[in-house]
């Protein structure tokens, strides 16, 4: 499977509440409008439709500010593990009456599957967590942010042809999320491949008194190392849906893989950049850094054609080398006077690639 995207681990499906009140027609472009606490608009998301194009089927969304005070951060669109490829792109911000927006090109930084598990919606929206395409980087060309009165057009390209259903979604913007229901693409097969962890991680950091954020989540450094790790088992089988070409007619097919799964410790430490607070009365001739220690528990699943006992087991040894720890984000603490007195850093752990898989090119 090739996956154009940070590939990370993780569990699918929302966590669903009971059915919500603003019902989604897939048949025809229709739109959700997330609500705050007041019932007050906060956001419109909007599904456009599907257009074959020459890659396969472009999906569209358009997301709208109608009175949010934080900027989008990234959103996730609740998609189940059966595809076996995708492209997406992120729009340019434009003013929500325009009516002559293009259709996105720029490739956007999206993960999948991904979520925010730190990040839950309230429990009166249709869902509290949500697993899929998460598109997490919303300026990729430095481009202002989404704020009231913008709007944003994104898309992802599949191969597959397939019916839309109503899947959730979630909106992160500044530490709140609100999550809803819109048109996803419907995955047909009985028993679709699933990650059953999660390798997103947070670490929360406070500053001293004096200081404040000084960077963004490039600026952080990263160290870590790998503890114990586990056998690789095979746990199983499932379905990936493929298509594939039988004397010249292409076909959609569930093609059922063995799944194997593999465990492995790590401890992680951040240096976050800070600065003294103006006014502050703090001495510094260096760079200063914030520490944060963290440790956990990452999850490396494998896949084998049935009865393929080339590579057996097909998971790998974990190193320095073929691991990597990526921040992707600085959420960051306010107190109340609006100063960053600390962060969340997000981040992920990215496992080694499976002996059997298949690189491009």
């Amino acid at each position: 499977m090739n996956f154009k995207g940070k590939k990370l681990k993780q569990v699918f499906g929302g966590s669903h509440c009971p059915p919500d009140p603003q019902p989604v027609d897939c048949t025809a472009p229709s739109s959700y409008t997330v609500l705050d606490s007041m019932t007050n608009p906060l956001y419109v998301v909007t599904f456009l439709g599907v257009v074959p194009v020459t890659e396969g089927y472009r999906w569209d969304y358009q997301i709208t500010n109608i009175n949010a005070q934080n900027a989008l951060s990234n959103w996730v669109l609740e998609l189940e593990g059966c595809f076996s490829d995708f492209e997406c792109f992120v729009g340019d911000i434009f003013p929500a009456d325009e009516m002559n927006i293009p259709v996105p090109t720029t490739p956007g930084d999206c993960l999948f599957p991904s979520s925010n598990p730190n990040f839950p919606c309230p429990i009166t929206d249709p869902c509290t967590s949500v697993v899929g395409l998460k598109f997490d980087n919303l300026n990729p060309q430095n481009q202002p942010e989404l704020k009231p009165g913008k709007t944003q057009r994104f898309s992802f390209i599949i191969p597959e042809n397939l019916p839309a259903e109503v899947a959730c979604f979630q909106l992160k913007f500044g530490t709140m999320s609100r999550c809803g229901e819109i048109c996803a693409p419907a995955c047909v097969c009985d028993n679709p491949c699933i990650c059953e962890e999660d390798n997103n991680f947070t670490c929360d950091v406070m500053f001293p008194d004096c200081f404040t954020l000084g960077g963004t989540e490039e600026d952080v450094r990263v160290a870590y190392c790998i503890g114990e790790v586990s056998e690789c088992v095979m746990d199983g089988t499932c379905e990936v849906l493929d298509t594939i070409n039988v004397c010249n007619t292409n076909l959609q097919c569930c093609v059922p893989v063995q799944r194997w799964r593999q465990e492995f410790d790590f401890q992680v430490i951040f240096n976050v950049p800070i600065i003294p607070l103006l006014g502050s009365g703090a001495c510094v001739e260096e760079p200063v850094f914030a520490c944060c220690q963290d440790e956990g528990t990452a999850i490396q699943n494998c896949f084998t054609c049935i009865g393929d006992t080339s590579v057996d087991p097909p998971c790998v040894e974990p190193d320095c080398e073929n691991t990597e720890v990526v921040v992707t984000g600085l959420t960051p603490i306010e107190d109340r006077t609006g100063t960053i007195i600390g962060v969340t850093i997000e981040y992920s752990f990215v496992t080694p690639p499976c002996a059997n898989e298949v690189v491009d090119g």
